[in-house]
């Protein structure tokens, strides 16, 4: 599930993730390789402090937890564990870091992370609004308080939940 592509240095010290499609590239067409290191630093923006790039070549943004992740538009199915070093830095939010260069350590299966480390969630409070469940097994799934409007859970496994 987890497998590791390239040992880091030790002056990366900061770690997040990044979501890429199978061919490892974002949503704009950057490829990120296999492990090792990664820039894009070409047309940076003196006035961009944030963690996202105003154009491209204007860093790489990794996210620092799941919403921070989530914000690139590429679904979670394969995730880049990714390593920079602090003067590296950019632009930072409190979900997402802009950097200069990344060194790419480990990928992970997102799917099957989930159906591994997803059995019995707790997803109390979430806001699954529009989300389509169609076929998914969340029996024993901890639902109070969910938001569900406008969610299909057509054939969705819902005993228990």
């Amino acid at each position: 599930m987890i497998r590791l592509l390239a040992e880091a240095p030790a002056e990366v010290v900061c770690w997040g993730v990044k979501t890429v499609r199978s061919d490892f590239t974002t949503r704009d067409g950057f490829e990120w390789p296999p492990g090792g290191w990664v820039r894009s630093c070409n047309h940076v923006d003196p006035d961009n402090a944030g963690p996202c790039p105003s154009v491209p070549g204007d860093g790489l943004s990794v996210g620092l937890d799941f919403a921070g992740m989530a914000q690139g538009g590429v679904p979670a199915l394969t995730v880049l564990i990714v390593g920079w070093v602090p003067a590296d830095e950019l632009g930072r939010d409190h979900h997402k870091v802009r950097v200069s260069r990344a060194f790419v350590a480990g990928l992970v299966d997102g799917a099957r992370a989930v159906r591994e480390w997803g059995r019995n969630a707790d997803l109390s409070g979430a806001d699954l609004s529009g989300a389509d469940l169609s076929g998914a097994y969340l029996s024993g799934a901890y639902l109070a308080g969910a938001y569900l409007y406008g969610a299909d859970v057509a054939g969705a496994g819902l005993s228990g939940a």
